[in-house]
């Protein structure tokens, strides 16, 4: 689970649609975030749970190589929530899916806890099919 943000809440994140690489209509939505900061999602094929350090709040779930989307870069808006859907043209760089791969997802957001800092998600696994 997420660590606590300053919602007081800790941010939870979903996949969607389908984990068909045909369908292509995966949807990562993540929910009980900080509203109005800015965030965004990274994935790996490792699981792990690291501590962030140096003042950040988060918890990394995800093990290395993580990677992440360099666009776009999200705002939670006064609801606190963002969403992304994937067509599978758009991924990260050093990212392939094939089936039978399982990639793990995390979004990693800014805070005011109650100084800036970030703040991560919970971590989502979807395994891929044809």
């Amino acid at each position: 689970p997420a660590n606590a943000n300053s919602t007081g809440a800790g941010a939870v994140i979903t996949a969607s649609g389908s984990a068909s690489i045909g369908a292509a209509n995966l949807m990562l939505q993540v929910t009980d975030l900080p509203p109005n900061q800015f965030g965004l999602f990274i994935t790996s094929e490792v699981r792990d749970a690291t501590p962030f350090v140096g003042g950040n709040q988060g918890i990394l779930c995800l093990g290395a190589p993580v990677l992440r989307w360099n666009s776009p870069i999200f705002d939670s808006g006064a609801a606190g929530t963002v969403s992304r859907t994937t067509d599978y043209t758009d991924l990260p760089f050093g990212m392939s899916v094939q089936p039978g791969d399982t990639w793990n997802f995390q979004y990693w957001t800014r805070d005011q806890n109650p100084g800036v800092t970030s703040n991560t998600s919970s971590a989502v696994g979807v395994t891929f099919e044809p």
